[in-house]
């Protein structure tokens, strides 16, 4: 979904090299998750961390990253189109 709508962007934007993500940083928990699993098969089934915590950590996260996305997606389409967005101010009378 986000590659089609990031080319789709990209387009509208006139981007030849297409716009910068940080989506992919969702998987820096994957190693992490992948080393508490193991963890807890070598400690009896004890993990580092609880399972509950990390998921929560992990949606929290998660959450940032669509939000930053969101957000830099606008200021991406305020920059090409040279509106400003984010920003209250008067109006001349």
């Amino acid at each position: 979904m986000h590659g089609q709508g990031r080319m789709i962007l990209a387009h509208l934007c006139d981007e030849p090299k297409g716009l910068k993500t940080a989506m992919c940083m969702s998987l820096v928990f994957l190693p992490l998750a992948l080393a508490n699993a193991l963890i807890a098969k070598i400690n009896d089934g004890n993990p580092l961390v609880d399972e509950v915590v990390f998921l929560i950590l992990y949606c929290a996260y998660t959450v940032g990253l669509y939000l930053y996305l969101a957000v830099s997606v606008v200021h991406e389409i305020k920059d090409a189109l040279g509106i400003y967005c984010f920003r209250i101010t008067r109006k001349e009378a």
